[in-house]
């Protein structure tokens, strides 16, 4: 893909397709049916196999110059892919279209002449926490508000000047020194791990954002509750509405720590009994 002296650093799925990010270049590719074959393909044996020779993925260059060399730090924010670069932009896709010469924005120009000096930036992670993108770098946290208007209708702007002043940024400091190692959701609190997560010998900072400080989650709690979510599925075509009358699923659990797994609806709302699997139970089967 592309030049090859550079490596694929990272991929990100933008409505139908895959976004193939590399050091300093970008490309997408997506399922495409070959319409060219017909029944004198296969009856002269010009083609094969059908399936095969009639499904294809192109790949089309959506940017020469901007890719993703923090790979990281790659989420999708109101259905747009964002990402950081050493260069210290912070992008995001606006459409796919090769055509067109504004298909990557920059989102952070209040903010690039700080973030281009931070010395660890490559190593950065992200993470999408209620409507604000969220970059780790270091013990320094930039905010987003990917819901402001700046954001949203970014490409509408004649200068990219004014967009940029209607995207507010953030700049945190956190206590703890260092690269996180880890950054997640645990129920609506952003929670980032430092040090040692990796060495069991050493000690392991663990770092809760609530609403008005940052906490110290290991004292007074031996739990740190965490989930996600699975739409694996959605029996083909997920714009359609569907009757499915039975899910059959099995689970396992090998963690040590008990771990529940329930059905819940696009309403946010749980249907059904929710399975509570431990390290000593064999695997168990959802109920029909």
């Amino acid at each position: 893909v592309g030049n090859s002296n550079q490596a694929v650093t990272a991929f990100g799925r933008q409505n139908d397709t895959l976004v193939i990010f590399k050091g300093r270049e970008t490309f997408y590719t997506q399922y495409t049916r070959n319409s060219d074959i017909t029944a004198s393909d296969l009856i002269n044996q010009n083609v094969v196999d059908y399936t095969a020779s009639s499904v294809y993925f192109p790949i089309v260059q959506l940017h020469s110059a901007i890719g993703c060399d923090c790979p990281d730090t790659v989420e999708l924010c109101r259905n747009r892919l964002v990402w950081a670069c050493t260069d210290g932009g912070v992008y995001t896709l606006m459409t796919e279209n090769q055509f067109s010469e504004r298909n990557i924005y920059c989102v952070s120009d209040m903010i690039k002449r700080r973030l281009k000096k931070e010395s660890s930036l490559e190593y950065a992670r992200s993470l999408d926490w209620n409507g604000h993108y969220l970059l780790f770098v270091g013990s320094h946290v930039y905010v987003m508000n990917y819901e402001s208007y700046g954001y949203v209708y970014a490409s509408s702007y004649n200068k990219t000047d004014d967009a940029q002043v209607m995207i507010p940024w953030w700049y945190w400091e956190l206590p703890q020194t260092g690269m996180p190692k880890a950054a997640f959701l645990s129920g609506n609190s952003p929670i980032c791990f430092f040090g040692g997560i990796y060495d069991y010998n050493s000690d392991i900072n663990v770092l809760k954002l609530d609403e008005n400080a940052v906490k110290d989650s290991i004292a007074g709690e031996t739990d740190i509750p965490s989930m996600f979510l699975t739409k694996i599925f959605d029996f083909g075509m997920p714009h359609y509405f569907k009757n499915v009358p039975l899910i059959n699923m099995a689970f396992g659990n090998n963690s040590g720590e008990p771990i529940s797994v329930s059905f819940v609806t696009e309403q946010g709302e749980e249907q059904g009994e929710t399975v509570t699997l431990s390290e000593s139970n064999k695997d168990e089967y959802s109920p029909e």
